[in-house]
């Protein structure tokens, strides 16, 4: 996900890949000072693939979802 952002925006990453533990314990303990509402979770999700086949969406209601083009505008 952070690739894809930066992509769009013409520019590198800089990823560091860390131990999901420590980016949990990470979480917890900002969660804690900042009061914030935001979950260990966060990671997980932004680790899987959540894209999805919408054929039968498309089909059974007429469905048709523009394309996706990673261009970053402002």
């Amino acid at each position: 996900m952070v690739e894809r952002i930066y992509q769009g925006m013409n520019r590198s990453p800089a990823i560091f890949p860390l131990p999901p533990s420590l980016l949990k314990f990470a979480m917890k303990c900002a969660t804690l000072v900042l009061k914030t509402g935001y979950s260990p979770e966060l990671f997980t999700r932004m680790n899987s693939d959540l894209t999805f086949d919408s054929s039968a969406a498309r089909e059974k209601l007429s469905y048709a979802p523009r394309p996706f083009y990673p261009q970053f505008k402002m």
